[in-house]
């Protein structure tokens, strides 16, 4: 029989870190979907910490005290069971055993981090038209008057005016949170947060129109590479595996 395939698991916190992170860094207004993403690992992680806390005190004797505390963790998550009821169960379970008590923590965290990962998986490609899409909308909007400047004046002059001089400040900035953005987005695909798949052409996940995309071989150029495919035309933005494919251009 085949091994299964090994499926990134987040830690909870690493699951709100990254959001918290890119709801900072975007700085637009997320999708209801998103939004409800936060406040359930918002959630996730008060459960954790209550059960956590709780097992610091409590430690069960047998193995069907022991379940106990795997009821009480999976009632946290499912909301089946108030965190107020935890301490009337938890005075059930006697102190003192010979179990490993790290080893219940770790089962403990595992469901939660399930649960985050499981979280993250369910609203998937909604990132993309709720958090990533108009966010690179948003950094296109900050580059479409100083991009021309940039393409006008090349990747490197050697004289620049004041206002030349604050132009590519600030479009090196704004290129570089665009080219972490699309980093962020690939790293979500790699572990199978958002649907990846194989392209005719791989530029079509940050190109609406990838052939009047700036040279790649001039990539590494990255505030003027960004700045020409602005100003070309090509449409800079994320899209999810299905409309890559189908070649969708955003309007």
């Amino acid at each position: 029989m085949a091994t299964p395939p090994q499926h990134h698991v987040y830690d909870l916190s690493a699951a709100l870190s990254i959001v918290e992170r890119l709801l900072a860094g975007a700085k637009i207004k997320p999708g209801r979907r998103v939004a409800a993403l936060h406040r359930k690992l918002l959630d996730l992680q008060e459960s954790q910490y209550l059960i956590l806390a709780a097992l610091r005190e409590f430690t069960p004797n047998d193995e069907a005290k022991a379940a106990i505390l795997g009821r009480i963790a999976d009632g946290l998550i499912d909301q089946s069971l108030a965190p107020a009821e935890v301490v009337n169960h938890l005075q059930t379970l006697a102190v003192g055993t010979d179990r490993n008590l790290q080893q219940l923590s770790n089962a403990v965290r595992f469901r939660y981090n399930k649960q985050a990962t499981a979280a993250m998986r369910d609203v998937g490609d909604v990132l993309v038209p709720e958090l990533f899409r108009p966010w690179c909308e948003r950094i296109v909007d900050e580059l479409r008057d100083i991009a021309p400047v940039i393409v006008q004046h090349g990747p490197n002059p050697a004289e620049r005016t004041p206002e030349v001089a604050e132009a590519y400040t600030t479009a090196e900035a704004l290129a570089q949170e665009m080219l972490g953005l699309w980093e962020d987005v690939d790293v979500l695909r790699r572990h199978e947060i958002l649907t990846a798949g194989e392209l005719v052409d791989p530029r079509s996940y940050r190109f609406g129109r990838p052939h009047l995309s700036a040279d790649p071989n001039k990539a590494h150029r990255e505030t003027w590479w960004v700045a020409y495919s602005v100003v070309n035309g090509a449409r800079p933005t994320v899209n999810t595996f299905y409309e890559a494919q189908a070649g969708l251009v955003p309007a």
